[in-house]
């Protein structure tokens, strides 16, 4: 199902796909790009997640070694 939106494009970038794109084929372009653009930007997100969960321990290691030197405040 397709769905009709607005959006605003800069008047070169419009110029650009009108030229390239012949009318009627604009809409399956666009869907196109967008989709393999933002399965890009879903697919980065997950990489950096799980590299952060696994090199979780890095960081858990150098807050322990860390915490042994911080200062002790004294208890009033």
């Amino acid at each position: 199902m397709n769905k009709r939106v607005n959006i605003s494009l800069p008047t070169t970038t419009l110029e650009k796909l009108k030229a390239a794109i012949p009318e009627g084929k604009r809409s399956q372009y666009i869907t196109k790009i967008l989709d393999r653009d933002l399965q890009d930007k879903i697919s980065l997100k997950e990489s950096i997640i799980r590299d952060l969960e696994e090199n979780r321990w890095i960081d858990e290691k150098v807050m322990k070694e860390w915490s042994s030197l911080e200062e002790k405040w004294p208890e009033y």
